[in-house]
């Protein structure tokens, strides 16, 4: 057997065991709770941190093995940046959490980065678009604003259901709530439609944690809205359990993602003859 798949595998499969330690750690931590009061929850919080710092350094890895001429650098290099924000947006919520409590469901500086990186991860997904199919300038922007309208129509769409079913809720958190859910959902699937049909698919694994992210989202848009969503792990329920880990994992996903984009450019494609993963 070729020592070079040997070694391909080891790493892969080392990655999804230490991603399912972590997520089994931090399922624990949340439902043990095992640390004194509020201890816990800056111990979940920091681990989130850490996974979004995880993702984000993989993505710029991948940023590296590009030349700078290299058409896909200008990709991963937007990729990169909207997890920079997305990290940045992790610790600085982290921060107004721990020390606010229940005050940082209101809107911050961390949801600053966090709207502003769907602009970066649009110019990626955009370039990425223009990269396989080379259309015409007029058509790519037409599928883009075409796109954004159906992300704005959706967004105003599920905000106006989450305020119907809580009308004393805040009109701007709920819908930048439904904007992250909706956004997330049309990034992922417009990767995957790019990626699916150009070979195997390979290009859209990175982006599989924002399905993630969507489906945590859209439950965490409801809950808060609702009045559902737990603030601290000793008052936590089933549905806040479910989104808070859900979200957790889903930076472990573009991680892993983003590892395995890393994989193929050291390994080259897997042989057809070869067994997975």
């Amino acid at each position: 057997m070729n020592p070079m798949n040997n070694q391909r595998r080891l790493r892969i499969w080392s990655a999804i065991a230490l991603g399912l330690i972590s997520i089994s750690l931090y399922l624990y931590f949340y439902l043990a709770d095992p640390f004194p009061e509020g201890v816990t929850d800056i111990v979940t919080s920091g681990m989130v941190v850490l996974a979004a710092v995880v993702a984000t350094l993989m993505g710029t890895l991948i940023v590296g093995r590009y030349s700078k001429d290299s058409p896909p650098r200008l990709i991963w290099l937007h990729f990169a940046l909207a997890l920079w924000g997305w990290a940045i947006g992790e610790a600085i919520w982290a921060f107004e959490y721990v020390t606010g409590g229940s005050d940082a469901a209101q809107l911050s500086g961390a949801d600053v980065f966090w709207v502003a990186s769907y602009a970066l991860f649009i110019i990626s997904l955009y370039r990425q678009y223009n990269l396989i199919y080379r259309p015409s300038r007029r058509v790519a922007l037409s599928y883009l604003s075409l796109s954004i309208i159906a992300v704005l129509m959706f967004t105003y769409l599920y905000g106006i259901w989450l305020l119907g079913a809580n009308p004393g809720a805040g009109r701007m958190e709920t819908f930048v709530n439904a904007f992250y859910a909706v956004g997330d959902s049309a990034l992922a699937i417009g990767a995957f439609l790019i990626a699916f049909a150009f070979r195997d698919g390979a290009l859209g694994r990175p982006w599989l944690g924002l399905l993630v992210f969507a489906f945590s989202d859209l439950l965490y848009a409801w809950l808060e809205t609702s009045g559902l969503y737990a603030w601290s792990i000793a008052q936590g329920n089933l549905l806040t359990t479910i989104t808070d880990t859900t979200y957790f994992s889903a930076y472990l996903v573009i991680a892993f993602g983003c590892y395995l984009q890393l994989i193929l450019l050291s390994y080259g494609p897997r042989l057809k003859n070869d067994t997975k993963p």
